[in-house]
């Protein structure tokens, strides 16, 4: 059976995107509390992100990509297509 494109989002975002979003913070030399505090937000919730156990809003994706200085396909995530 086809995956649509919001499930290959989705299993993007959860396998991808946590330890590409680790490798960009430990690359800026930062610890997850140093992270967590410029894109303000709990140390907690950002920890959640890096094992994948959930998956930041677009308004904290773009507050990630400022932090840590990247684009969208730093992060290789694959966004659903919109029509």
């Amino acid at each position: 059976m086809p995956k649509t494109e919001q499930e290959r989002a989705d299993k993007s975002m959860n396998t991808v995107f946590p330890p590409a979003l680790k490798a960009a913070r430990k690359a800026k030399g930062l610890t997850q509390q140093q992270a967590a505090e410029l894109i303000r937000i709990g140390v907690r919730q950002y920890g959640n992100w890096e094992r994948g156990e959930s998956i930041p809003s677009a308004e904290m994706l773009i507050r990630i990509y400022r932090v840590l200085d990247l684009n969208i396909y730093e992060l290789d995530i694959q966004l659903p297509d919109r029509e």
